[in-house]
């Protein structure tokens, strides 16, 4: 009745009572027609502005014409009392059912609080100052251990289970904040009573009275254990060699320079570094697989660190790589005993995937005795050092000798030079006469790189050609080389009688025999020279034969099948030997010069160059001695029966117009 647009509604939207009578308002309003009579319409005043609603009043009347008696007042103020108290009631029905509401949505907060606090691990608290009381959420209990039915920690319990370490900070920067105010940011392990430990954050903020004086602390406590797990496991993988599990290079680094550091403020302070470098590490990888070149590392790691006392360091810096710190030691003798052990321990074969390996490792040393000044310097100059050992040979030491430096700047300035000395025309060949003994006739010739460096002159072989080995510069090198000799050859051919059976021997090292482009550089320069291919000997370390004899095998076959003639160099010297010569298709056989000279000296000398005669015919190739310098070891030669010699005896490697003058020259040319 409220809702509608009437003037009674309106006189109720108004809190008027209303009378209603069936002889003057019947056809007017519905209700009178569904119970005619006399209607008492008393408001419900509950909230302004409107009405909640309104109490109805019927009285009927008799006859078939009534006539309406006046409600008296003493009836229209009992209704209206009654309107009231229903007000009355029907207000304390809201109020209950909101209060209803709102604790159940209260309870439903707090829960999706506790839920909330226990996911993230976060209570709450909330510390009186005046009373010291200490008023905790139930995840409190949870993170301290505790149940949640008993009362509280004291504040003064509580700095109790910190850990020792963190309880005298705690203290103090909450007396801090109880004076100051200042908000309270701190962490800290916390001991649980059943021995437990957890890492906890503490969040804190200062409540004031109107007065500004600080009356209470409020905040959160946070159990960020698992957070401090991931932090500590990130730093350790972040410091440490997933595969071995020692210290990595960053490990190794800082406590280097801590090292150094404490050797700056103190004289009697003396440490010192070794680098360790595993020798053939990268054979065995490759051939023999990863898996099996991880494992190698594990162990040599294991075996490192069983040399050292508990103080050093044994890290993994990349690779086959490692370091070790000494720190301290009494004199240097005590690193190089570290050394010797450490070749001692890496003696001892291993049998990984059912082979047995040994491994052997170059060591350089290094100390602050020596000189170095910051922690990568002492790195370097241990590094340096290692390199000095890998050229004494395997499982070798060296100690670092400021001298070094030098060799080393030497070293990488040659490297530079290398690199242009092809364009610059600085490389040249040099020819050395190979002669039959039985008819000492002259059948060909071995070509041999120079290098004229201008500024330090002729650069021998042996300092250049590792050198280009290891940068891979050996491989344009080989490709001029194949090129001028196949070149000089045909030129000698084409204008002289005497060259037209020569043959011209070329070396290739094991990186040019394992390249996949070498057959069409051969291809290449026999082509562009118009050379034969029979005119042609490649002589090849069995040392790149054996890495890879599979593959080896195919390659060989393939130079074979163009009538390229094969042979072995430097035969003897290969940590293969005898072992797998039979499978290769050579032609020749080059007995190395330490053989020729060990004649002279020691009878087992000629046996030895015996063996290998008789190894070379049984097996169908031709014998060539090099370094025969005189004609004692030359006379020997002809009596054991060698077919072939090179050497000083007839001639040093010529340049090619003195090569070619010896080729017209030669008296017993045919």
């Amino acid at each position: 009745m409220l809702d509608d647009d009437t003037a009674v509604a309106e006189r109720l939207r108004q809190l008027d009572i209303v009378q209603l009578e069936a002889t003057r308002d019947q056809g007017e309003y519905e209700l009178l027609a569904a119970l005619p009579g006399c209607w008492l319409l008393v408001p419900l005043a509950i909230s302004a502005p409107l009405p909640w609603g309104c109490l109805g009043i019927q009285r009927h009347t008799s006859g078939p014409e009534p006539e309406a008696e006046p409600w008296k007042i003493s009836d229209i103020e009992l209704v209206q009392t009654v309107a009231d108290q229903l007000a009355i009631a029907v207000q304390q029905a809201q109020t209950l059912a909101q209060a209803q509401r709102e604790l159940r949505d209260r309870q439903r907060a707090e829960a999706r609080l506790k839920e909330a606090q226990r996911i993230a691990h976060t209570g709450n608290w909330d510390l009186h100052l005046p009373t010291q009381r200490l008023t905790w959420s139930e995840e409190m209990f949870r993170i301290y251990g505790l149940s949640p039915h008993q009362p509280p920690l004291t504040l003064k319990q509580q700095l109790a289970a910190l850990e020792t370490g963190d309880r005298l900070h705690w203290e103090q920067q909450l007396a801090i904040a109880e004076r100051t105010g200042q908000s309270l940011n701190l962490e800290g392990a916390i001991v649980r009573p059943d021995g437990s430990h957890r890492f906890v954050q503490l969040l804190g903020q200062a409540q004031r009275n109107t007065l500004g004086v600080v009356t209470s602390l409020v905040g959160t406590l946070t159990d960020i254990t698992d957070r401090k797990l991931i932090e500590e496991r990130l730093a350790y993988e972040a410091l440490h060699d997933p595969l071995t599990g020692s210290p990595n290079r960053a490990f190794f680094m800082e406590q280097l320079h801590g090292a150094v550091q404490a050797a700056k403020a103190s004289r009697d302070v003396v440490f010192a570094v070794l680098f360790i470098d595993l020798d053939r590490f990268k054979v065995i990888n490759d051939s023999l697989g990863h898996l099996v070149g991880d494992q190698l590392l594990i162990e040599c790691a294991h075996r490192l660190t069983s040399v050292v006392r508990e103080g050093d360091l044994v890290a993994r810096l990349g690779g086959d790589e490692f370091a070790i710190l000494l720190n301290p030691i009494a004199v240097m003798e005590d690193a190089l005993s570290v050394a010797d052990r450490i070749h001692q321990v890496l003696q001892t074969s291993l049998v990984l995937e059912g082979r047995e390996i040994f491994i052997s490792a170059s060591v350089g040393i290094a100390s602050n005795l020596t000189g170095a000044v910051e922690a990568v310097d002492f790195l370097r100059d241990a590094d340096t050092a290692m390199y000095r050992a890998k050229e004494n040979g395997r499982g070798q030491s060296a100690l670092f000798d400021p001298a070094m430096y030098e060799q080393v700047a030497t070293r990488l300035t040659l490297e530079n030079d290398l690199q242009r000395a092809i364009d610059r025309c600085e490389l040249t060949l040099h020819y050395q006469p190979i002669i039959d003994l039985s008819t000492h006739q002259l059948v060909g010739f071995e070509a041999l790189v120079r290098w004229h460096h201008p500024r330090w002159g002729l650069i021998p072989p042996t300092t250049f050609v590792p050198l280009a080995e290891e940068t891979g510069l050996i491989l344009a090198i080989g490709e001029w080389i194949q090129l001028a000799a196949c070149q000089q050859l045909q030129q000698w051919r084409q204008r002289l009688p005497e060259a037209q059976d020569l043959i011209m021997s070329v070396n290739l090292s094991v990186k040019q025999f394992a390249h996949p482009h070498l057959l069409a550089t051969i291809d290449e320069a026999l082509a562009s020279t118009g050379l034969s291919c029979h005119h042609l000997r490649l002589e090849i370390t069995e040392s790149a034969l054996i890495e890879n004899p599979q593959t080896a095998e195919v390659m060989l076959h393939a130079l074979q099948e163009r009538g390229i003639q094969l042979g072995i160099d430097d035969f003897g010297t290969g940590y293969s030997s005898l072992s797998m010569v039979h499978q290769f298709p050579m032609q020749s056989l080059k007995i190395d010069r330490s053989f020729i000279q060990a004649m002279e000296a020691d009878p087992r000398g000629v046996a030895m160059v015996q063996a290998i005669l008789a190894l070379a015919q049984s097996l169908g190739m031709a014998a060539i001695a090099e370094g025969v310098e005189t004609e004692s070891q030359l006379e020997q030669l002809r009596q054991l029966g060698c077919p072939y010699a090179q050497g000083y005896c007839f001639a040093k490697p010529l340049p090619a117009p003195e090569a070619e003058q010896f080729l017209v020259s030669w008296p017993h040319q045919n």
